[in-house]
């Protein structure tokens, strides 16, 4: 958790998630589990669409080339 005196806690899966949204990242290809919970909450408010994979190994291969973070 992030926090300065000045300012309320921030939860660091809401600083990840605002930091992809202000670089673009528009799609996040993952499979739900308890490592990535905090996160997959973050994006429940956030314009970034999570799409879910089957398995672990599914968000490798589901991920378009030519995206500006391969390119």
């Amino acid at each position: 958790m992030v926090q300065s005196p000045d300012s309320p806690a921030i939860e660091d899966s809401d600083l990840l998630v605002s930091v992809l949204e202000n670089e673009g990242v528009e799609f996040i290809f993952g499979a739900l589990a308890n490592e990535n919970s905090e996160v997959v909450e973050s994006l429940r408010t956030s314009k970034i669409k999570l799409v879910l994979t089957h398995l672990h190994k599914g968000p490798a291969v589901s991920c378009p080339v030519g995206t500006s973070a391969l390119s």
